[in-house]
This record gives C-alpha cells, sequence and structure tokens, in this order.
C-alpha cells in the first residue's frame, strides 16, 4: 500500500531534461511516468521514515519552523516568501538551513518532518 495518496495531485511544471528522464526510467521499469512518480515519491518517504522519521523540530529557529509550515500546507517558495514578506531568497535560506540541522538530503525530505 503506497504511503501516500497522489490521487488528488496537482500538476507540476517539469524541466524538459527532467521530463526526458522520467520518460526513459518508466519505459525501462514498463510503467507510465505517473506511476514512476507515485513510486519515486513512496520509496522516498519510506526511505525518511527508516532513516529518522520526524527530526527534532526544536532544533530550527522559530522562521525556520514557519517556513517549514507553509511547505507543508503545500504553498511554493515563492507563495511563502509572499506569506512571509520576504524575498524568495531568504525563504531559500532558511530551507537550506533547516534542511542542514535536521540533516535532510532535500526539499522533499524537508517536506516530510
Amino acid at each position: 500500500m503506497p504511503l501516500l495518496d497522489h490521487s488528488e495531485t496537482p500538476a507540476l511544471p517539469i524541466e524538459e531534461d527532467t521530463l526526458v528522464k522520467l520518460r526513459h526510467l518508466a519505459e525501462s521499469r514498463g510503467t507510465s511516468i505517473g506511476e514512476t512518480l507515485c513510486h519515486l515519491v513512496d520509496a522516498a518517504a519510506a526511505d525518511h521514515e527508516q532513516v529518522g522519521g520526524a527530526a527534532d523540530l526544536e532544533a530550527l529557529t522559530p522562521k525556520q519552523r514557519a517556513v517549514l509550515g507553509h511547505l507543508k500546507s503545500g504553498l511554493s517558495v515563492k507563495e511563502t516568501a509572499t506569506r512571509m514578506e520576504v524575498s524568495e531568497e531568504t525563504i531559500r535560506t532558511h530551507i537550506l538551513r533547516a534542511r542542514v540541522r535536521l540533516d535532510c538530503p532535500d526539499l522533499l525530505a524537508l517536506r516530510y518532518q
């Protein structure tokens, strides 16, 4: 059973080279791109749970926790910056520092904290 319900996932813009790689991976597995993406997200979530589960969010600053809260609610970096009335670069800095403090390899792992 998948860890995530992908039935209501909104469409996201994907760079052309990434799309080509996804098509190649899907074809090599004999699945659709959507099924491949769902599998990758489920695998990443499962890996995250095995590696450490929920991290100590107290290690984050209040602004880092606020940024993480917005990201978890589904807001983009741009939307988070607008909501917090700061630049996108400031949001990216908070994300980077939160990832370091929580030992998250990427933004997806950070969203599951």
